[in-house]
């Protein structure tokens, strides 16, 4: 969350990709990384995963601006 918050995408990305136990709110914060960092189509897939896995993030995500670019 800190690499996030300091904008350090790639470490943030590496951190995330590196999670053993990926849960939803893994994949909710990949798909952030990945949208601001412009690549819409890996934040969309990892943003599908995090429905996936814990439907609630849906409602979520359609508010969530940072995800505002991302096709659901």
């Amino acid at each position: 969350m800190a690499q996030l918050l300091n904008k350090n995408y790639q470490a943030a990305a590496q951190t995330l990709a590196g999670v053993k136990k990926a849960d939803a709110i893994t994949d909710y914060l990949k798909a952030i990384v990945n949208a601001r960092t412009g690549n819409n189509t890996a934040a969309a897939q990892a943003l599908a995963a995090a429905i996936a896995k814990d439907s609630s993030l849906a409602a979520y995500a359609a508010k969530d601006l940072e995800l505002v670019n991302v096709q659901k």
